[in-house]
Order: structure tokens, then C-alpha cells, then sequence
């Protein structure tokens, strides 16, 4: 699932509902941010059915990298800050 793609300016990047294929709605994904950060951050928000975007600790990035999450039903989305002029970042879940 692409969450950002080539991505070149700040965004609240759009929802995407993660679901894993498992019995019980749980599982394992992996996200990895990759691309040109030129002083961008790329945060990575999650939602459930009750509350507000809120950040997952230790996803962040500032330079390519990846971050792996234990859950799902839950939404997901990227956030770019500071983008500069040859920003163009990519955040993609896969399981």
C-alpha cells in the first residue's frame, strides 16, 4: 500500500486503512520512506475508529529507512514537513 509517492511538497498525506489478511485482524508490516529528503521529515500517523492522528513513536524519518508495526484495522498516513526544493519522498506499507 503507497501511502506517499514521490511526494515534493509539505502534506497531511491521504488516509489508508491497513487490514491484515490473518483471523484475528493481526499482524505484522513493514513501512520504508525512501526518495530525496533535501530537509524533509516524513512522519508516519495512525487513527483508530475512536480518536485523533497521532504520531507512532519511532517513525520518523529524515533519510531512508524503515519501521515495522505489530496491529492492523487501524488508518494510517504519511505527513511531510520541511520539504525543500528537490523533495520527492516515497512512503510505502508492505506486509
Amino acid at each position: 500500500m503507497i501511502l506517499l509517492n514521490k511526494q515534493a511538497a509539505n502534506t497531511d498525506g491521504t488516509q489508508k486503512t491497513i487490514m491484515h489478511p490473518t483471523p484475528n485482524k493481526f499482524g505484522i508490516a513493514t513501512v520504508i520512506a525512501s526518495g530525496t529528503f533535501d530537509g524533509a521529515t516524513v512522519s508516519l500517523e495512525c487513527k483508530g475508529a475512536l480518536g485523533d492522528w497521532a504520531a507512532i513513536s519511532d517513525a520518523s524519518f529524515s533519510q531512508a529507512g524503515s519501521v515495522t508495526l505489530l496491529g492492523g484495522g487501524f488508518e494510517l498516513r504519511g505527513v511531510v514537513t520541511g520539504a525543500g526544493v528537490s523533495t520527492s519522498v516515497n512512503l510505502e506499507v508492505v506486509s
